[in-house]
């Protein structure tokens, strides 16, 4: 792409070197080069960045859906357990027996 886009100011430079004196004709023949390659350098940009950005979007997109797989297959194992224990009680607790001595008499 680097000759694409200062092939428009190679034309206009060759008849021209740093002793050469620059006539409105020169001047309009550099401007419209300029222009060009400015106009190129801006589409290949923006192509660029199409392409970045839709590169990201694929990227972001299979990392969803791993990230999807992932969950729902931990999920499936947490369902597969087996309960062991119960969290509620079945009839009522018993109750603890407060504290009403030192222990001293102990036998």
């Amino acid at each position: 792409m680097p000759d694409q886009v200062t092939a428009p100011l190679v034309g206009a430079l060759a008849d021209l070197d740093d002793a050469s004196i620059v006539y409105g004709k020169d001047a309009k023949e550099l401007r419209d080069a300029a222009t060009e390659a400015l106009v190129n350098v801006w589409r290949d940009a923006r192509q660029s960045t199409s392409q970045l950005a839709q590169q990201f979007n694929q990227g972001s997109s299979t990392l969803l859906s791993g990230l999807n797989e992932s969950c729902a297959a931990v999920s499936s194992r947490i369902e597969a357990l087996p309960v062991v224990a119960s969290c509620s009680p079945d009839g009522q607790i018993p109750k603890i027996q407060s504290f009403s001595g030192s222990g001293e008499n102990v036998a």
